[in-house]
């Protein structure tokens, strides 16, 4: 369906905005399927690995920023231990 919407111009003149958190790997491929209406954000704490997917995007509507994203007033809910949250993560799942 997507592939269809794309090629008979649904998204001329317009973008598909993706943001990523926990970008390590990169944005998924499934996305490129949108083409030159893609544009993409990513953000991950490893800073190398953000390197490397800039370098690797370069010339094209992606940008990935070396930052964590979350939220200071998070509260770990109660009876849960939250003690290893990599396990949550992309860099884990790109591991």
């Amino acid at each position: 369906m997507t592939r269809h919407l794309v090629d008979s111009g649904v998204f001329r003149g317009k973008r598909v905005c993706v943001v990523d958190v926990g970008a390590s790997g990169g944005i998924e491929g499934y996305w490129e399927i949108f083409g030159e209406h893609l544009r993409a954000y990513g953000f991950d704490g490893l800073i190398k690995e953000v390197e490397r997917l800039n370098a690797a995007v370069r010339g094209r509507d992606r940008r990935y920023y070396p930052c964590l994203v979350g939220s200071k007033s998070y509260q770990q809910p109660r009876g849960v231990p939250d003690t290893q949250p990599f396990e949550r993560t992309s860099a884990a799942r790109a591991m």
